[in-house]
């Protein structure tokens, strides 16, 4: 069996992290076998298997940075991907090196609106 890591915020806005059951429109996390905690579905995002520069789990929905630039991690079938924020761009997130989780679209989101452009300099 393949363990999935999966991260959502319960309805009291703590994260919470484990197995994920979704069932009838229902998202729960299993912390461990014991302890379950009821999430917002909309806040669910899985592991990408990858660390950032300071071992800190990526997870979709996280903003990165990566040298002067800012990405959005998603999923896109069959690979977690960086888009660039701001451009129609994505790169393979496995080829990120020097990345930097600085946010999530859930409690950050106004940094989608940055120009990376502008950034740069």
């Amino acid at each position: 069996m393949i363990f999935r890591d999966y991260r959502g915020k319960s309805r009291n806005g703590n994260w919470v992290y484990g197995s994920l059951v979704f069932l009838d429109g229902f998202c729960t996390i299993y912390e461990d076998s014991k302890r379950t905690v009821s999430v917002m579905p909309d806040t669910v995002g899985q592991w990408s298997g990858v660390y950032d520069i300071n071992d800190v789990k990526v997870y979709e929905g996280d903003i990165i940075r990566d040298g002067k630039y800012l990405y959005l991690v998603e999923f896109d079938a069959p690979y977690f991907c960086a888009k660039e924020i701001g451009k129609n761009i994505s790169h393979l997130l496995s080829l990120k090196e020097n990345m930097q989780v600085v946010g999530n679209i859930y409690e950050d989101r106004w940094m989608l609106d940055l120009d990376n452009d502008k950034l740069k300099s």
